[in-house]
């Protein structure tokens, strides 16, 4: 079993897992590293419900490098690339911005230049992340999880919503804690929105079901893994 079969469906525990749509406390775990099928690496996130089990309730994403991703020393986040726009946008939620883009600048210079065609070496990831976990494992963040659509493997048959590997667009982190760039955000006035109606926010199984052998459960945060 390969590294993203092992980690597609979550454990729910005791209804404090996570889910697609909007988590309104989790605890990120850290940052990670993680070699791909093609000798790349991949910057791995990993979340678990504030309250919950770690243990067997984490969940984790990943991201890979892409090209053209701009300068990172520039104040208006508008101005970074699309890897760096949407790691910034977290950090912001946990930390500040004198902090990530001086551990980004000092360990990513890659990601400070205009070359359009060079991605972060592997050692140069690893340093970044044993740079920046100091500041911000443990913190907690209201974060948004995009879904996919797939057949349960533990209901052959039912169709169920699970929390996708893939990070989301911008936005999907707000800050809960002082001593973030961000200021910590109400419930009330959050700005997240998951519309499960959306491309974008629900990915739909390329399966098509036979209408007599499924049965659908499209609430995000339903349990059956």
């Amino acid at each position: 079993m390969n590294f993203l079969e092992t980690i597609t469906d979550p454990t729910p525990v005791s209804g404090n897992w996570i889910k697609a749509g909007i988590n309104e406390n989790l605890t990120f775990v850290g940052f990670s590293t993680k070699i791909d099928k093609n000798g790349k690496t991949m910057l791995l996130r990993s979340f678990y419900p504030t309250g919950g089990d770690e243990a067997t309730s984490s969940r984790t994403q990943y991201e890979s490098f892409n090209a053209g991703v701009r300068t990172v020393n520039k104040e208006n986040i508008s101005n970074y690339g699309g890897f760096v726009r949407s790691l910034i946008h977290f950090l912001d939620a946990v930390v500040t911005r004198k902090e990530s883009v001086a551990i980004i600048n000092s360990t990513l210079p890659v990601l400070t230049s205009y070359t359009d065609d060079l991605v972060p070496s592997s050692e140069e990831i690893e340093a970044f992340v044993k740079a920046i976990n100091p500041l911000v494992a443990g913190k907690q963040v209201r974060y948004k999880f995009v879904g996919e659509e797939k057949e349960s493997t533990k209901n052959p048959g039912t169709m169920i919503t699970v929390p996708s590997l893939k990070v989301a667009y911008i936005p999907y982190a707000e800050a809960l804690q002082a001593g973030a760039e961000k200021a910590a955000v109400p419930t009330a006035e959050t700005k997240l929105k998951f519309n499960p109606a959306s491309k974008w926010d629900l990915k739909k199984s390329e399966v098509v079901p036979d209408a007599e052998k499924f049965v659908f459960d499209v609430t995000s945060d339903a349990p059956g893994f």
